[in-house]
């Protein structure tokens, strides 16, 4: 199995492809409430919550909800494809190699 190691900086990248110069801020602040005893991977979870909410304020909130029941949900959504295979690289339109 790969460990993910992602970075702050990389999560800002991702950011800023998905929503308005001007939202940045707004949605680090947002997905900062997101609130797990564990904060290794963080920023892996945060960058599935942005996959998936395709640049959407309400969509962000639902994964990043999602994400606090459970993290796994948000990470098999943005890092497997619907039949269950891992995609090698979930995160390239982000300019993440």
């Amino acid at each position: 199995m790969k460990e993910y190691i992602y970075t702050n900086e990389q999560v800002l990248r991702a950011i800023e492809k998905l929503f308005p110069k001007e939202k940045v801020n707004e949605i680090q602040e947002i997905l900062n409430l997101y609130d797990n005893q564990d904060s290794k991977g963080r920023e892996r979870v945060f960058l599935a919550v942005l996959k998936l909410s395709q640049g959407d304020e309400e969509k962000l909130f639902h994964f990043l909800n999602e994400a606090s029941i459970d993290f796994r949900d948000v990470l098999f959504g943005a890092e497997y494809d619907k039949n269950g295979k891992e995609i090698s690289n979930p995160y390239k339109e982000f300019g993440i190699e």
